[in-house]
């Protein structure tokens, strides 16, 4: 019987060593993942029996933060620091594709409560907010010079992105109210690399005079599986407390990522499976 500490460790070695991770991650969670809530007691997923309502967490957890890795490492390859309007094309794709990912993974946990358990929830935040770091510091810019070629696929990426991290706020918001210390500790750098999407983008859109009525949405109050809740408002002191702790995360938002991309731990997979056809 194989020891399920020992289940996340072989499945990053099957990741980080797979032809095509993408692919891979993929597989994981539309073929694997998604096969757990319908398993009987005991039962392992039919192509990953050591997949298991038990080993669920080591899975989930290991999907994640590859994700989040290969958006890294996407930006340290040719491909995501391409001029070349037709090679860019391919870096959106993957883009896309990897958000179109998390929303799958975090749409399975929102469907089935008792997926959801604490530490599921701390890894979404956790590496939720690592993606939405990576792709202001990176994506953005990247953005900011193909726009006139790619404008309608930047906003098509930018609002799956917007979409998704609607979950994020809702697991703060739980967090919060649950007070919840892991979550608790995690929300001010999630809530800093939010506000950071969000400015980022309302002025790349002001450079390329394309403003729309995109962020004008109110947010409605939800827990974590999107039911909407009555919240009492919090008070203002809270908010200011809030803002003053993020305001001090500034430098450290900006050198925990340049730390992160740099060591073996975030970015520990080869550059040049992200391959332009530039010579």
């Amino acid at each position: 019987k194989m020891n399920k500490g020992n289940v996340g460790k072989l499945l990053s070695l099957f990741v980080e060593h797979s032809p095509n991770r993408m692919d891979t991650l993929s597989h994981l969670v539309n073929d694997v993942l998604q096969e757990v809530p319908h398993l009987g007691k005991g039962k392992g997923v039919a192509v990953f029996p050591t997949c298991s309502h038990q080993t669920f967490g080591n899975y989930y957890s290991t999907v994640l933060e590859y994700l989040w890795k290969e958006l890294v490492n996407l930006f340290n390859s040719p491909l995501g620091k391409t001029k070349d309007p037709t090679a860019a094309s391919k870096a959106m794709e993957l883009m896309h594709k990897m958000i179109g990912l998390l929303q799958s993974l975090f749409g399975l946990t929102k469907d089935h409560e008792a997926l959801a358990k604490k530490s599921i929830i701390f890894q979404q935040l956790k590496f939720g907010s690592r993606f939405i770091e990576t792709f202001v510091l990176k994506a953005i810019p990247f953005f900011q010079v193909h726009f006139q070629h790619h404008e309608d696929t930047i906003l098509d990426i930018i609002r799956l992105l917007q979409r998704w991290s609607h979950q994020l706020y809702h697991i703060i918001s739980h967090g919060k109210r649950e007070k919840d210390a892991n979550l608790t500790k995690e929300a001010p750098r999630a809530k800093k690399a939010l506000e950071m999407f969000i400015h980022k983008v309302k002025a790349m859109l002001k450079k390329n005079r394309c403003m729309t009525a995109m962020w004008t949405k109110t947010l409605k109050a939800k827990d974590i599986d999107g039911s909407t809740i009555k919240e009492e408002r919090e008070s203002e002191d809270d908010e200011e407390e809030g803002d003053s702790e993020n305001e001090d995360r500034d430098e450290e938002f900006d050198s925990e990522e340049d730390d992160d991309e740099g060591s073996g731990d975030s970015a520990d997979t080869s550059e040049n499976e992200y391959e332009t056809d530039e010579n």
